[in-house]
């Protein structure tokens, strides 16, 4: 009896683990097709990252060149040139200075 048991048991379990290999095959191509879609997904955002900072760097080089050619041909004002040296003026009395209190 136990023996008739194991192999019904067994039985019964190998029916119940059975799984349809449509559906098994479907199962495969849609956990694939996901996998793929995701890998497209990340190679395009990567890509596209890669070519912004490119694009990025191309157009903060033209910029900054444009900039530079603006400065160049900008009209400066000529340096002014320093003034002279005033001449020293002397006083009206040539008295000699007397303190104004007298102790």
């Amino acid at each position: 009896m136990i023996a008739r048991f194991s192999k019904l048991g067994i039985f019964i379990l190998m029916i119940g683990c059975q799984v349809d290999q449509g559906d098994r095959q479907a199962m495969i191509q849609e956990l694939v097709d996901k996998k793929l879609k995701d890998f497209t997904n990340n190679k395009y955002k990567s890509c596209y990252e890669e070519i912004e900072k490119l694009a990025t760097i191309e157009v903060d080089s033209i910029l900054i060149e444009k900039a530079r050619l603006a400065k160049e041909q900008l009209i400066k004002p000529a340096i002014p040139e320093k003034p002279k040296v005033p001449k020293l003026k002397t006083p009206f009395d040539d008295s000699p200075v007397e303190p104004i209190i007298k102790q």
